[in-house]
């Protein structure tokens, strides 16, 4: 017989997954439970609800008074929910990577560090007008460099 897994699952892979009561990325809360329409739950917020109810702190409410609760209809629209807040997962870094980057750290000085008038220039070339912004913006480049590295 074939085998019919499921392989409509191959782009979820490539989106980063989020808890869906705490919005914690999966990289932060570790492996997240998926429920049906693409919700996810962290162990954290799982184990939260289980106490919650387990301590009968939670109230069972009448929620047919409350508006918009009346058969319970409101949760039928999770649908309604929109998929746009997926985010690539990061690849993990290899040491050339985290050499790179380091060397890049390492190779600014505070000799390096351009002048606010050549910061205003290299601006110049990509923003018309706005003279008074393009100074303020230069000196608060520089003197962001200059903290930074000190």
């Amino acid at each position: 017989m074939p085998d019919n897994t499921n392989n409509n699952n191959t782009n979820d892979d490539e989106y980063e997954k989020y808890c869906y009561m705490c919005r914690r990325p999966e990289s932060e809360t570790g492996r997240l439970l998926g429920m049906a329409d693409n919700i996810y739950i962290c162990p954290d917020c799982l184990q939260k609800a289980f106490n919650s109810i387990n301590n009968n702190s939670f109230q069972f409410l009448d929620f047919s008074k409350f508006p918009g609760f009346g058969d319970m209809n409101a949760f039928t629209h999770m649908n309604d929910i929109p998929n746009s807040q997926k985010v690539k997962k990061k690849k993990p870094k290899t040491e050339e990577d985290k050499q790179e980057e380091k060397d890049e750290f390492e190779s600014l000085t505070l000799d390096k560090i351009p002048a606010p008038h050549k910061i205003k220039e290299m601006l110049d070339e990509y923003v018309v007008g706005q003279e008074y912004a393009k100074k303020v913006i230069s000196v608060a480049v520089y003197n962001h460099y200059k903290r930074v590295l000190t």
